[in-house]
């Protein structure tokens, strides 16, 4: 028999559907095909490799392969899934000639399975449409101590990594404009995986910060609304601003002193100069 289960039944627009593909089988297979569901109006991505183990059912013993599709709905609406089919050939290991294609067909179809897809709510925030199962941004490269100098380059990592996303759906990272330095952002790094039958999305964006003049230097707060599709709540990431204390170049200047008032004595030449 073959399986087709779909998890959430109930999903927003761009949010990922896991659908597995369970095929049960106690025979014996010479060989065997099983296709991809197709659905229309998503995106759909094969996950991870299958897995093969055993179960009982009624008190017999089957043999079970497993597989994880990704689904992106990409309108609102009802959304149905059409399953894949297995077709194969059962071989009888008592009969010598069944290896010589004197084996039964077989095959299998799973039922039809049917999404209802939702728009994107209201209480969302404008920007970014970001449906997830967890998400974080970091900002790493702030320097320890929490000082650097003019003309010398901090080199800041922003990630992001989002569950049930994969990074094409990612928005661009930026830092937002400075205040007393130069930013030169590097090229971005995009990567995607899996964390069991989900999707795992990843954005990377480097810069090159250059202070410009002595003081602190703030780094504002930077902030990402997502809609957290567990609990079905908007949320913010954050990355807390940052003050770094910028000192002068080593090749500054020495401050200028200023002339002696008239009338004022001179100081001696033994005097240690300033």
């Amino acid at each position: 028999s073959l399986e087709g289960k779909a998890d959430p039944v109930t999903a927003y627009v761009g949010q990922q559907i896991d659908y597995t593909l369970r095929l049960h089988f106690a025979v014996n297979l010479a060989d065997g095909q099983l296709g991809d569901p197709t659905v229309e109006g998503a995106e759909i991505r094969r996950v991870g490799q299958d897995a093969n183990y055993q179960t009982m059912r009624e008190g017999r013993r089957f043999n079970v392969v497993e597989r994880h599709y990704a689904i992106f709905p990409q309108r609102a609406g009802p959304l149905e899934i059409q399953p894949p089919t297995f077709q194969g050939t059962a071989v009888d290991p008592t009969d010598a000639t069944s290896f010589f294609g004197a084996g039964e067909p077989v095959n299998a179809v799973a039922e039809r399975v049917r999404i209802d897809v939702r728009a994107r709510p209201d209480a969302a925030a404008n920007g970014a449409w970001i449906p997830a199962r967890e998400l974080k941004l970091v900002l790493d490269g702030v320097p320890p101590d929490g000082k650097a100098r003019v003309g010398q380059p901090i080199t800041l990592t922003m990630r992001l990594d989002a569950t049930g996303m994969p990074f094409e759906a990612l928005p661009a990272l930026s830092l937002p404009k400075l205040d007393g330095a130069d930013v030169y952002p590097d090229k971005a790094v995009t990567g995607g995986g899996s964390s069991g039958s989900w999707v795992t999305g990843r954005r990377q964006q480097g810069f090159a910060v250059v202070p410009t003049r002595a003081g602190t230097l703030h780094i504002p707060e930077t902030t990402l609304h997502w809609w957290n599709v567990v609990t079905d709540k908007p949320e913010v990431a954050t990355v807390p601003a940052r003050d770094i204390e910028v000192a002068p170049s080593n090749g500054a200047a020495a401050p200028a002193i200023a002339p002696p008032s008239a009338g004022a004595s001179v100081a001696p030449a033994s005097a240690p100069a300033p």
